[in-house]
């Protein structure tokens, strides 16, 4: 794994401060190393970071600008949430006094209008486990119809273009890491930028996954409060049914972190771990190839199913997260 993948991998679990440690204790003399703890600390820990702002447009700068300050107060640890949250919004309301709300939340709708005004997209709240908005300025739309285990769905899915801000993931690895996209009520969003439609990462990887919440939240609406980490161990499972190559399997097992804070990391972990025991093997064979398409494919269709019949006989959780 590189330096950076590394890297990336404590800032999926918010731990920014682990894997600048990391870097420089790896560091070794490598240029390629101290390149990026330069990068980091120019842009992470910095009270005013020097950003590359991509328009010219002076209240929608101060609006990055704002997040900028706050992921750098909650990623370096200077501040708790709580309180990073209410300097971000003192910093908005004095660049719009007219939004006339110390509430974020209010704030943020606020944006989302102001951003609508323009013709832009405003999408606030929280990317667990902090917030970071995604703001881009266009979309369209494409019908896809998507095979399921259970089911085919006809679904409508938004291409979001030109981004100015991807939330504190993306922030914080440089673009190299964040969310592909997600369901809604209305259908898919895709962040056109991080996909081509002819690979597996996006017909598999995204179209399948987010196509399994969208079934998720109609088929069982419970799941949509308190139980991410069993929404994203099922479109985990979906991943495995319909892989090409054992590059999911891979990246489960490389993201696996066994703390329920993290709801996606936690269910690779749950994933993996199951897999491993029902197959009565060690973790680090489930990426080779002969036990990818002979034994996890089927065994991941088995857990779907009977996860499946569980959920629809009022057995919300199981045991297939304890």
């Amino acid at each position: 794994m590189s330096a950076q993948a590394e890297y990336n991998k404590f800032c999926c679990q918010g731990s920014v401060i682990k894997g600048l440690n990391w870097l420089k204790e790896k560091e070794n003399g490598s240029s390629c190393i101290r390149k990026l703890i330069r990068r980091i600390e120019n842009r992470i820990f910095k009270e005013e970071p020097a950003l590359r702002l991509r328009t010219g447009i002076k209240w929608i700068r101060q609006v990055l600008k704002a997040y900028a300050g706050y992921y750098n107060q909650v990623l370096t640890l200077r501040l708790s949430h709580e309180i990073a949250e209410q300097k971000l919004a003192s910093r908005l309301v004095n660049c719009f006094p007219e939004a006339d709300s110390p509430d974020i939340n209010k704030l943020e709708v606020f944006l989302q209008q102001k951003f609508a005004g323009i013709g832009w997209y405003f999408l606030g709240g929280i990317t667990s486990p902090y917030r970071g908005p995604y703001i881009y300025e266009s979309q369209r739309k494409q019908v896809f119809h998507v095979e399921l285990p259970e089911t085919t769905r006809q679904l409508n899915v938004f291409f979001m273009e030109s981004f100015h801000s991807l939330s504190w993931l993306d922030y914080a690895t440089f673009g190299k890491c964040g969310t592909g996209g997600w369901a809604k009520p209305d259908g898919l969003f895709c962040v056109s930028e991080k996909y081509d439609v002819s690979r597996e990462s996006f017909k598999v990887s995204y179209l399948k996954h987010e196509a399994q919440h969208f079934d998720d939240y109609e088929r069982f609406p419970f799941l949509k409060t308190g139980c991410q980490s069993l929404l994203e161990f099922r479109a985990k499972l979906v991943e495995l049914i319909y892989a090409e190559s054992v590059i999911g399997i891979s990246k489960f097992c490389n993201e696996a972190v066994a703390d329920t804070a993290y709801p996606h990391l936690f269910a690779s972990y749950r994933l993996v771990d199951l897999l491993a025991r029902r197959l009565k093997t060690e973790k680090k064979h489930l990426e080779a190839s002969e036990f990818f398409f002979s034994s996890v494919k089927s065994e991941a269709m088995r857990i779907y199913l009977e996860n499946s019949s569980e959920l629809e006989a009022g057995n919300h959780i199981g045991s297939w997260l304890k």
